[in-house]
């Protein structure tokens, strides 16, 4: 918790959720943009949201000659209001704290008489969590890095969040993502009360792979019958068990046969004597 609970985090969120929702549904319209989503009717006005409406933010992603009739405003301002507004009945999200966070997070939206949009509408709802989910990554980047300083390098960050990182909870698609190879995993959770932020990022893991020369091993084996058989060494810090960096003394030491080396597993297996009685043919 700590950072994930404190009202400057959630604020952030607040405030970036509105333009990621912007960003989301302007891509996802920009080609074709359902009937059924013009028809929505503006809800925003029941409930006074706590955030204005980002008229740069939209200038920026949509051009000049966009103007307030624009079904894509109001689209924007419905799904906003069911997830901020209407489900917390006109609390502030902040004040809702981090639970609200997390329960959108991981697709849990308050629920509400005009949640209804949402509910019958899985490609409008996916695209609302995922803009939320989006809304949380810069928000953390806000509270821990500085908030971007241009609309172009907050739309360069939407763009990376779009390509290259997956926000959700770790069920089965976390999985199928990390086994995609997926470059960057994010999830939000809680557990006893305690919020948990876990981040997974794609990266080459340097191993290193070795061989010894047989005369080595064996010259060491040597010396091992030399100290304990002949000079009859027997302290625990001799000479022939202490580790070396390129010959791997002490592995090497103890993988001899015992009861020179170390016995590294001893399996025993149960007999059974079954009588045999003589048969005659």
């Amino acid at each position: 918790s700590g950072l994930i609970d404190s009202p400057d985090t959630l604020r952030a969120v607040t405030r970036a959720f509105y333009k990621t929702l912007l960003f989301v549904l302007a891509r996802a319209t920009q080609q074709d943009f359902p009937d059924r989503w013009k028809s929505l009717r503006n809800l925003s006005t029941t409930y006074n949201v706590s955030q204005p409406f980002p008229i740069e933010w939209y200038s920026f992603l949509t051009g000049p000659s966009r103007d307030a009739r624009d079904p894509l405003v109001r689209l924007v301002n419905v799904t906003y209001a069911i997830v901020e507004a209407y489900g917390l009945g006109g609390l502030d999200p902040v004040r809702a704290g981090p639970k609200h966070v997390c329960d959108v997070f991981q697709g849990v939206i308050a629920p509400s008489h005009e949640l209804e949009l949402l509910s019958q509408d899985e490609q409008l709802r996916q695209l609302t969590l995922t803009a939320y989910r989006y809304a949380w990554k810069l928000a953390l980047d806000e509270v821990t890095v500085g908030e971007y300083e241009s609309p172009d390098a907050l739309k360069e960050a939407l763009v990376e969040l779009e390509t290259s990182w997956y926000l959700g909870a770790e069920d089965g698609v976390w999985q199928q993502q990390m086994l995609a190879e997926k470059p960057n995993l994010l999830s939000l959770s809680v557990a006893d009360d305690v919020y948990t932020c876990h981040i997974l990022t794609l990266a080459d893991q340097e191993v290193y792979v070795a061989s010894l020369s047989e005369a080595a091993v064996k010259g060491l084996w040597a010396a091992l019958n030399l100290e304990l058989l002949y000079i009859t060494n027997d302290d625990d810090e001799r000479y022939s068990i202490q580790a070396h960096g390129s010959l791997l003394r002490n592995i090497t030491t103890q993988s001899a046969e015992p009861p020179l080396g170390a016995c590294l597993a001893t399996t025993c297996l149960p007999l059974s004597c079954v009588p045999m009685r003589p048969t005659s043919c």
